[in-house]
């Protein structure tokens, strides 16, 4: 079940036709190698991936996942790739859950791009996990949430949020929605897990996200009992103060 969703920044280098490596995005769980690389722990694998880049020229003309592991053979790319830094309505994600990017031992993980010109705003987005858990049947709902804390650019901010209704009971979560004016993800802090489960943020309340995050396919995100709810950390571009979050639960107890 363990999942956790790290994020890269363009790096100032601007070198064109050449992959340059993204900054990372400091992370409260994985450590870095360096400031352009995490650490993974071994078992871990890829799931999915997203690039965005802003919808101005220069625009990234590609992006790849490096590590040791994958050297040996040759560096994946992720495709498709979006054509705005914002994830819009629907947007693109390398959904790759039947047949992830495997780490069988420990490794460093970068993610590089390649552009014309100077370097473009981009943001790449990572979902990787341990193993996978299927959603049990039963009936599931969306939960409510919304909150005014102010995020940080850049940077994962955790924020104080507060539930429309959440009934006594305990509670897998198996899907994600985040919505504020300039958010690119969003992740859950589940109490008792260090993991951080998260989603492809939206900044428009009538966009429909890509469907992963709403087909089980990415399998149960976490539990959590009504008495000890979980937070969520968010990821924008500027200093959003206005939040609405909803998550797909079933109600297990």
């Amino acid at each position: 079940m363990p999942k956790h969703l790290i994020a890269f920044q363009r790096s100032a280098a601007t070198d064109p036709d050449t992959f340059q490596p993204m900054l990372c995005i400091a992370d409260s769980v994985l450590a870095q190698a360096s400031t352009t690389a995490f650490f993974v722990k071994a078992g871990m694998r890829a799931v999915a991936g997203y690039i965005g880049s802003n919808g101005t020229a220069p625009k990234i003309e590609g992006a790849r996942i490096n590590s040791p592991t994958f050297r040996r053979v040759g560096l994946p790319n992720i495709r498709p790739m979006n054509g705005q830094l914002l994830a819009g309505d629907d947007p693109n994600v390398m959904v790759i859950v039947d047949r992830p990017l495997d780490y069988p031992d420990i490794d460093t993980l970068s993610i590089e791009i390649i552009n014309s010109g100077a370097t473009p705003d981009a943001v790449a987005l990572l979902w990787l996990e341990t193993d996978v858990e299927p959603v049990p049947p039963g009936d599931t709902f969306w939960l409510r949430y919304t909150s005014t804390s102010s995020a940080s650019a850049l940077a994962w901010t955790p924020i104080v949020i507060d539930f429309e209704q959440l009934p006594e009971g305990e509670y897998i979560v198996c899907g994600m929605e985040h919505v504020s004016l300039t958010c690119l993800a969003a992740r859950l802090v589940i109490p008792g897990s260090p993991w951080r489960p998260g989603t492809l943020g939206q900044n428009d309340l009538t966009n429909q996200n890509h469907a992963v995050f709403y087909d089980d396919r990415l399998g149960v995100f976490g539990r959590f009992n009504a008495f000890a709810p979980p937070t969520v950390e968010v990821l924008c571009t500027g200093t959003d103060s206005e939040h609405v979050g909803f998550l797909r639960v079933l109600r297990v107890k």
